[in-house]
């Protein structure tokens, strides 16, 4: 399968790209005939609503977090993200701590938005926006996370390479503090789907982090052991992860007290 190069792969996920396909496939328009729709559509889109972001702002569209890797990305859903490029005190920040340490602060910053609001950015995008490579930008991530700020790129979430469940992007926006309406919004999800995964994943984790076999925990939650050792195997790889290990050690202290009397008093 021929990859294709990064600027077409970027061309794709603009606006212009995506009114483009969707302007060609609904309606089997030629490209020059839905390249002049586009525009006209985007200069219209800037005249009638002009204050639709921050000076400083600018939009992206980014692919959705609950779609796979792999998937073509024409056929994705995406999510038009707001991004700060510039800040006020990004002044004043470059003045205390220089321009290199501005530039990583701006990048996690735009991560970090970007996340949030449900459509995390690849490091080609990143590097697309900053006008930086790859290289970069990994040099980038790579210097802020040996000081612990966690940089959360779509690779976080998707576990290229492996089947994705719905249960690993829930959990992850509930160890980033998304709260589960707003999940469940982001998601596609019903909110009893998303209060379902969070609870069957602490039902699991603590029990196993305090050395119950998963045929007890099987038992004691009357989960099947396929999927307790799922839970489990999820439960160690966000433990293994640097941007989730403390946020999931934290999310589990919480809860530790009340919910495993609860379950060793059924169990028993």
């Amino acid at each position: 399968m021929k990859t294709k190069p990064a600027r077409d792969r970027l061309s794709e996920k603009n606006c212009r790209g995506l009114l483009v396909n969707h302007l060609r496939t609904r309606y089997a328009f030629s490209p020059a005939m839905a390249d002049v729709l586009a525009e006209d559509a985007l200069y219209l889109r800037t005249i009638s609503a002009p204050g639709s972001r921050q000076d400083g702002q600018i939009i992206c569209y980014a692919v959705k977090n609950t779609e796979p890797a792999g998937k073509a990305l024409k056929d994705c859903e995406y999510e038009a993200v707001t991004l700060t490029l510039y800040h006020p005190d990004d002044i004043a920040y470059r003045h205390q701590h220089g321009l290199l340490e501005l530039r990583q602060h701006i990048l996690k910053r735009i991560c970090d938005e970007a996340v949030a609001q449900g459509a995390p950015l690849t490091q080609e995008d990143l590097g697309a926006i900053l006008f930086m490579d790859r290289g970069t930008v990994a040099d980038y991530a790579a210097v802020l996370e040996a000081r612990e700020e966690s940089i959360l790129t779509r690779a976080h979430f998707t576990d290229a390479g492996r089947a994705v469940t719905h249960k690993r992007p829930i959990i992850q926006l509930r160890l980033l503090g998304v709260p589960e309406t707003e999940i469940a919004r982001r998601t596609g999800h019903t909110l009893s789907s998303v209060e379902r995964y969070i609870d069957g994943l602490l039902r699991v984790a603590l029990p196993h982090r305090h050395g119950d076999a998963p045929q007890l925990i099987s038992r004691i939650t009357g989960f099947s052991l396929f999927l307790v050792n799922e839970y489990i195997a999820l439960y160690e790889e966000l433990a293994e992860d640097k941007n989730f290990a403390i946020p999931l050690r934290k999310f589990l202290d919480f809860y530790a007290d009340g919910l495993l009397p609860r379950q060793a008093k059924k169990g028993g």
